[in-house]
This record gives structure tokens, sequence and C-alpha cells, in this order.
């Protein structure tokens, strides 16, 4: 079981990466402001997302690791909504 939670933790530690790699490079290559701002939402929603749960699978259940969960998800794609109802206005 301790084998099986190790390797699990260690496909969302690298699928996180790959999706924070892909939303840094949308950031950069995207042409307009509305398709830049869905590269940084997948970046904050399923990057960030998938490293805390890769993370949350190695250390184990404890008061940490549900602090990090109660702050991320309510703030997650908060950035991204807030930057397209500011430039549609």
């Amino acid at each position: 079981m301790e084998a099986l939670l190790y390797y699990v933790s260690w496909v969302c530690l690298l699928l996180g990466a790959g999706f924070c790699f892909v939303g840094g490079v949308g950031l950069l290559r995207l042409p307009d402001f509305y398709s830049r701002i869905h590269g940084g939402g997948v970046t904050d929603t399923l990057g960030a997302g998938l490293v805390l749960l890769g993370l949350m699978f190695q250390s184990g259940l404890s008061l940490a690791t549900v602090k990090l969960v109660m702050i991320h998800l309510p703030r997650n794609p908060a950035p991204a909504v807030r930057a397209w109802r500011d430039r549609s206005r």
C-alpha cells in the first residue's frame, strides 16, 4: 500500500509540474489577453492542485495538509476571473 501511495504521489507531482510548464508557455505564447487568462487558469487550477495533491499523498493527512487545502481550494481560480472581469469592463 505504501508503494502505491508513493507512485500515485509522483504521478500527481509530475502531472502538476507538466501543467505548470504548459500554462507558463501559454502565458508567453498565446496571442491575446483572454487566451493568456486561460493559460494562467490552467497553471493555477490544475498545476498547483495536482502538486498539492501529490505532496498530500507523500506527507499523509495532517493539520498542515488540511490547512493548505482550505487555503488553496476557495481562492484557486479567483485571480483569472478577477482579471477577466476587470478587462471586460
